[in-house]
């Protein structure tokens, strides 16, 4: 997710040889210059407006639902309140802005909480005609597709529905900007890992999967007929976005899906039962369960390591000594490799 908003951003802005966005840093230089009570939400501006209106009630709800769980990070919840308050849905007193802060590319949601800020003060903060149009759609893209699919890309059994229905929708969106609906694409298609016989499975489980998919998708996986040679990961080709339109989730899924439940060690005897009757069934609460509670992994691997690096920097910020503590840390490790009593001995 942090790559295709990456493309969608250098659609307009290209890339530097520095490792700071040029018009972020501009912004941040000019933020105490601005008067933060004067901002112009989002749907004040015609184009913004013609997109987003349609839009705005069920993404009011979805950020309103997100900001009802604790978010792991203060920009995951700023970027929340800043296009509340870009919608004009802010139901609170004054909006209060944070201060620009980290502007280097590595800040992946920079770029969609600086686009929503600098659009906001558009009227204070000069912009050639360019530089107001790019940030209109990076902001609408914002909006429109980021929001979603970045707050719920850590839950597994959400994710084949949510990437099948992000690529239908971006491929739509041709209609609106065929440069962003491009770019998204490609980079889209690039990462469909759950939408492969084994993983798209686990939709069985998503609640915004409607019954009569749930029950084609049965059907494929109790067929006799022989499993798919679909690759590990799924691609769809430019020429092929029309007829990818018509697929739903039982394309994805065969007799070989079943592998999933026998990796895990978990029953499938659910899948003979009516369906109906699921949510009474032991098996099929078992494996719900389990399954709700897989997180993708990487996304728990970042924060591990962003947690690492922040202690390290409390022990010590010079480079030698990091690595003769590393060093350390290794020996330590080898001479105690559990914390049982025994070891200490």
């Amino acid at each position: 997710m942090e790559i295709i908003l990456r493309g969608v951003f250098e659609i307009y802005w290209s890339t530097t040889s520095g490792p700071n966005v040029p018009i972020f840093g501009r912004f941040k230089n000019s933020w105490d210059k601005l008067d933060q009570s004067k901002y112009k939400n989002g749907m004040e501006d015609e184009a913004v407006a013609d997109i987003l209106t349609n839009e705005r009630a069920e993404t009011v709800t979805f950020i309103n639902n997100c900001l009802q769980i604790s978010q792991p990070r203060d920009d995951y919840r700023e970027l929340l309140l800043l296009s509340l308050a870009f919608l004009n849905s802010w139901s609170g007193e004054t909006f209060i802005f944070k201060r620009p802060g980290a502007i280097h590319h590595a800040r992946w949601m920079a770029k969609a909480i600086y686009s929503l800020k600098i659009f906001m003060f558009r009227d204070q903060f000069h912009l050639s005609l360019r530089e107001t149009n790019t940030l209109r759609q990076v902001c609408i893209f914002v909006i429109v597709f980021y929001l979603k699919m970045w707050y719920t890309a850590t839950s597994a059994i959400l994710a084949p529905n949510n990437d099948l229905e992000l690529l239908k929708k971006l491929i739509t969106y041709d209609r609106v900007d065929a440069a962003i609906s491009q770019k998204a694409c490609a980079k889209m298609s690039e990462h469909l890992w759950y939408l492969n016989e084994e993983l798209a499975v686990i939709s069985l489980f998503d609640s915004n999967v409607s019954i009569e998919i749930k029950r084609k998708m049965i059907e494929k996986i109790n067929s006799r007929s022989a499993s798919t040679t679909m690759d590990q990961r799924y691609r769809v080709l430019e020429n092929e976005h029309e007829s990818f339109l018509q697929k739903d989730l039982s394309d994805f899924v065969s007799k070989q899906s079943l592998e999933l439940f026998k990796k895990f060690d978990l029953p499938s005897d659910f899948l003979e039962k009516d369906i109906l009757i699921w949510s009474s069934d032991e098996n099929y609460i078992e494996c719900a369960e389990y399954f709700k509670a897989l997180k993708v992994t990487n996304d728990v691997a970042e924060r591990g390591v962003a947690l690492i690096e922040e202690y390290n920097n409390y022990l010590t910020k010079d480079e030698n000594q990091l690595q003769y503590l590393l060093q350390v840390v290794r020996e330590h490790r080898q001479r105690y490799p559990d914390c049982l009593k025994k070891s200490l001995q």
